[in-house]
């Protein structure tokens, strides 16, 4: 008997597409830095941000941690204070946390295209509710993205607790993570149940954590390419339920949908 839901969540309760390869994007960006006085060129803040980026994530690798999310306010703030050039303002004297959310919130907003939540989302919730389940989340993710999006749809208080990979600095695949889950609140393996859209960072943890897991095909990938994931992926032996055509209602509904690839 499942008794805790433990969720992904972009790609399996919320639809979401993000580019940040939009010229327009950096170019906003330069101007929201330079009102606090650092200047930067769009071309050179798009560089050096995958490179901060990458820079956060290597400084968090160790021999335990393979797969490792750094913060991206930490990111922020490093574009912020390593910018080519300044310029004398009066609001560079007030820079704060505060200024710092703002500008990742806006960075956030003019690269999201897509926000929305799958149809069975809140039906599926809702009822795991009514029948006095434990509903996670765990998600490979940015806690100052996250959250409002989750408030933004509606779905923050169905859970129990909400685990976020960049509040941990390491993210699944990686079992250590689904492990804290497991160890917090005393939840059995056996009477978890893992679902996601993704085999090697849902399925692969889930399996190395003794969780069953749901596999939910939102990508639409074939069959072919489904095997070679859990093939290369997952132990032999261990296969997760696949929901070939995504709808999350099936695991409730008791209608299929449903088979092993």
């Amino acid at each position: 008997m499942t008794e805790s839901y433990i969720f992904d969540l972009y790609g399996t309760l919320i639809d979401i597409h993000t580019d940040q390869t939009m010229p327009s994007l950096w170019e906003r960006m330069a101007i929201h830095f330079s009102i606090y006085g650092a200047d930067w060129k769009p071309a050179e803040l798009k560089k050096a941000y995958y490179r901060i980026c990458e820079e956060e994530a290597e400084r968090l690798i160790t021999s335990k941690i393979r797969y490792p999310e750094p913060d991206i306010v930490r990111v922020f703030k490093r574009l912020y204070k390593e910018a080519p050039a300044f310029h004398m303002t009066e609001r560079k004297a007030v820079i704060d946390e505060d200024w710092v959310y703002m500008t990742a919130s806006m960075f956030r907003t003019i690269s999201r295209k897509k926000l929305k939540l799958y149809p069975d989302t809140v039906p599926v919730l809702n009822e795991l509710k009514k029948r006095g389940k434990k509903i996670y989340l765990l998600s490979n993710a940015q806690t100052i993205f996250t959250i409002p999006e989750m408030e933004m749809t509606g779905i923050y208080d169905y859970f129990d607790d909400i685990y976020i990979s960049s509040d941990y600095g390491m993210k699944k695949p990686q079992k250590e993570f689904m492990e804290q889950l497991l160890e917090e609140y005393h939840i059995n393996p056996d009477g978890a149940l893992m679902i996601g859209n993704e085999i090697q960072s849902d399925c692969a943890p889930a399996a190395a954590c003794g969780v069953p897991s749901v596999f939910l095909n939102t990508g639409h990938y074939p069959d072919e390419i489904i095997r070679k994931q859990i093939k290369d992926n997952l132990p032999a032996g261990y296969t997760p339920v696949i929901i070939q055509d995504g709808r999350l209602s099936h695991l409730i509904d008791n209608t299929g949908g449903h088979h092993n690839a």
